[in-house]
């Protein structure tokens, strides 16, 4: 079953690594290659102030100092989950500027209340900023080309059960996309002459694939790993409205006639 949607933003994060050691993060090297994010009851800290991209991701070492639970939250990549002491996280973050955020659990007496509140858009501009930067070129830009892109996700029952995930489709994501985009989008799938289909985000994190016709990113189809090889389609985000899916009007030989009122 699929489930149609609005897709207002493209946020894909990769998720908890684990703790860790303090030491794996070289905070003197210029643009370090991780960063840390202290939660504290006063407020977030954030250092340094320009991380390194990595072939996995950017990486964060998030240290909860508040006295309970947080969660880490920002204006690009959504939130992650900050438990008391330290948790490693390796983001799918772009280059660009970040701001980063830890919140505390709101107190409700609803169980079906959301209990994590979500930063006033007037808050944003005084959060600490972290400055994402590709010094190797390994980020994919996974950016469509339209403002309102359009899209759907899978819905699986194994999802919705707990049930284990079942063994996925062996081959490479690529290949996989260059089959199903025809699928999942009818004539805007198609692959054309001079278009490009090709890995995006991060080297080291398969999984997104995007397709580019004549300079803009039209498609950005997922892949869920099974853990063993093999992928399930995730869901695909696209430009219904891109003016390179138009088809130009056909050729008339009637000549114009004025109408008069």
């Amino acid at each position: 079953m699929r489930t149609a949607r609005l897709v207002l933003g493209v946020a894909a994060f990769v998720g908890i690594a684990g703790c860790g050691d303090p030491d794996g993060i070289n905070l003197d090297a210029p643009g370090a290659d991780g960063a840390v994010v202290v939660c504290e009851q006063q407020g977030t800290r954030v250092e340094p102030a320009a991380v390194r991209t990595r072939a996995d991701g950017v990486h964060f070492r998030v240290q909860n100092s508040a006295g309970g639970e947080r969660m880490l939250w920002s204006d690009r990549f959504g939130y992650e989950p900050a438990p008391p002491g330290i948790t490693e996280i390796v983001l799918s973050v772009p280059p660009g500027e970040l701001r980063l955020t830890c919140l505390a659990p709101m107190e409700t007496d609803d169980p079906e209340e959301q209990p994590w509140p979500y930063p006033a858009e007037d808050d944003w501009a005084a959060l600490p900023l972290l400055d994402v930067i590709d010094v190797e070129g390994l980020w994919t830009d996974d950016t469509l080309s339209c403002e309102h892109p359009t899209g759907w996700h899978a819905d699986y029952e194994w999802d919705m059960t707990g049930a284990p995930m079942p063994e996925g489709e062996r081959g490479d994501p690529v290949d996989l996309a260059e089959r199903d985009l025809p699928r999942e989008l009818g004539e805007l799938g198609v692959i054309r002459r001079g278009d490009v289909v090709e890995p995006a985000g991060y080297p080291e994190v398969p999984g997104r694939v995007r397709l580019v016709r004549d300079g803009e990113t039209l498609a950005i189809i997922g892949y869920r790993s099974d853990g063993s090889g093999g992928w399930h389609f995730g869901g695909v985000e696209y430009c219904e409205e891109s003016e390179s899916t138009v088809p130009e009007p056909a050729p008339s030989d009637e000549t114009p006639v004025d109408v008069e009122p």
